[in-house]
């Protein structure tokens, strides 16, 4: 009876241990899931910041050489928004006329590329807007006598008619260069003239005349 008494007593003491064990494991879970939860965000925080993405840049686009298309006829509003180039052409005296009409004479402004090529404007070419007729004038140069000279009799003073072409610079164009006048015999004719190198006007509203003198 002794030993079954003494049995009965050590189960009961590892029934008392399991349960006390159990309720010490019990009373230590939350202290160890509240530690986990502490430690993932603590590890979280030790993560260095995610940059946040940027949109990838778009370069904005770069004129080319050519200018833009310019218009045929210069309005008081594109004058004020950019520029004009205007090309004056004087007619030696011996200019043949009859032969050679100027409405005839074709112009085309071109500009240099980086292998200092020439290269026409397709937007600029054409033939002369108007002729300034011949006028009296004070200057000696080209003296035509009307007839032979008296006392009584005055020699007038003639100047060579002079021709005019213009075309209108975009804003965007305003100050590039070098760029130059060529004039033509025809479409496609004989050169005749080429004119010093230039840039475009620098500001709104500038106007710039290149003077080309052409012989025959």
């Amino acid at each position: 009876m002794k030993e079954i008494y003494k049995y009965i007593t050590v189960i009961r003491l590892l029934l008392l241990i399991g349960v006390v064990g159990v309720l010490v494991l019990a009373a230590q879970q939350p202290a160890m899931t509240a530690s986990c939860a502490n430690g993932q965000c603590q590890a979280a925080a030790a993560l260095p910041p995610r940059p946040t993405p940027s949109p990838t840049p778009v370069p904005t686009p770069q004129p080319t050489s050519t200018p833009s298309k310019p218009a045929t006829e210069t309005t008081p509003q594109q004058a004020m928004s950019g520029g004009v180039i205007q090309l004056e052409v004087s007619f030696a005296p011996e200019w043949p006329w009859e032969q050679v009409h100027w409405q005839t004479l074709w112009t085309i402004v071109q500009w240099q590329d980086h292998k200092r090529h020439w290269q026409d404007v397709k937007g600029w070419q054409g033939t002369l807007d108007e002729l300034v007729n011949a006028h009296e004038t004070s200057s000696p140069s080209h003296r035509i006598p009307l007839k032979q000279p008296s006392n009584s009799d005055r020699v007038v003073s003639l100047r060579s008619p002079q021709g005019y072409k213009s075309w209108w610079v975009a804003p965007g164009d305003l100050g590039r260069g070098p760029f130059r006048w060529a004039i033509y015999k025809s479409e496609g004719g004989t050169l005749l003239h080429t004119s010093e190198p230039f840039n475009l006007p620098a500001t709104s509203g500038e106007r710039l005349t290149i003077e080309a003198p052409i012989k025959w």
